[in-house]
């Protein structure tokens, strides 16, 4: 029988060695994204060609404004002068005209109605509404951006043309993300652990963590190594999405209730997370005993890993 005996891990380290090596992998996306992978498909793809006519498109419903050399598309807004503030008037005299035409066009003026009744800023009739005494600017200015977002989704989005475009660049940034993300990934989830000793992270290596075999001891092996990352990935990250954060949650929380802090990639690759500290003069309740499931051939242990 071989048993080893480790410090055990704060909960807390290895939540920040999780979100170390998350925002790390995020800030080399990132990176990716907007300084290489986008600029690569601006030059080589119809990519820019077919934001610029969504765009476009939007600014010409007179609720957008669209700057082509920034790339940028917002609601359009009221300009006023440096230390002025917009009252209710100049939010009714701004907006009123341009939505009303909108919905007016796209014979939905009904629709508007509707909104200005639902919000109980206005008194409404069959035709025409007034806004009701005492409303302030802001609900005003809050009932005008929510009735832009209303004709854009309701009107807007669902000219045939429009969602084309917009399918279109739904694929470019899919594939945009995909190729920014997975080397990203790849590179902090699996190379790294791959090189340095003990299976670690980056984030793990700042918090001095390293992971232990429950079966061949302290020397991982590879595979077991790639297992754990990728149940990493796909219970953290990508079942997160799936579960609303559910299997986030659980990954996070179930180290707190297991005595010897084992989470779910623990379960799956048969591995336990351990601080590299000497266990000489620790405690009985700071230390994890584990016994071998299966006494290995050859027993390796880094100099820097402490067992009795």
């Amino acid at each position: 029988m071989v048993k080893m005996e480790m410090k055990k891990p704060s909960i807390w380290k290895r939540i920040l060695a999780a979100i170390t090596d998350f925002f790390l992998a995020f800030l080399l996306f990132g990176i990716l994204f907007v300084f290489v992978v986008q600029p690569i498909y601006n030059k080589f793809t119809d990519y820019q060609k077919t934001v610029d006519s969504y765009y476009t498109k939007m600014s010409q419903t007179g609720l957008y404004t669209y700057n082509t050399k920034t790339n940028i598309c917002n609601i359009i807004e009221p300009k006023i002068e440096e230390g002025e503030e917009l009252t209710s008037k100049d939010y009714v005299d701004f907006y009123e005209s341009k939505i009303y035409e909108y919905f007016e066009s796209n014979e939905k003026v009904d629709s508007y109605l509707d909104l200005k009744r639902q919000s109980g800023l206005f008194n409404v009739g069959d035709t025409s509404a007034t806004v009701k005494d005492d409303i302030n600017a802001e609900e005003l200015k809050r009932f005008y951006i929510h009735s832009i977002n209303y004709a854009i989704e309701d009107i807007f989005m669902k000219d045939e043309d429009i969602k084309k475009i917009a399918n279109e660049i739904d694929n470019y940034t899919m594939e945009m993300i995909a190729i920014s993300a997975i080397p990203s990934f790849v590179i902090f989830y699996f190379v790294f652990p791959l090189v340095f000793h003990g299976g670690q992270t980056l984030g793990k290596k700042m918090f001095n963590l390293k992971i232990a075999s429950t079966e061949t001891g302290f020397e991982v092996s590879k595979l077991t190594i790639i297992v754990r990352q990728f149940a990493v990935v796909v219970i953290g990250y990508i079942g997160a999405y799936f579960t609303y954060g559910l299997s986030l949650l659980a990954y996070i929380l179930i180290p707190f209730f297991h005595k010897k802090g084992v989470s779910i990639d623990d379960f799956i690759s048969n591995t336990i997370v351990y601080e590299n500290v000497d266990v000489a003069d620790l405690k009985d309740e700071e230390k994890i005993s584990v016994v071998l499931k299966s006494k290995p051939s050859k027993i390796e242990v880094n100099e820097e890993d402490v067992t009795n």
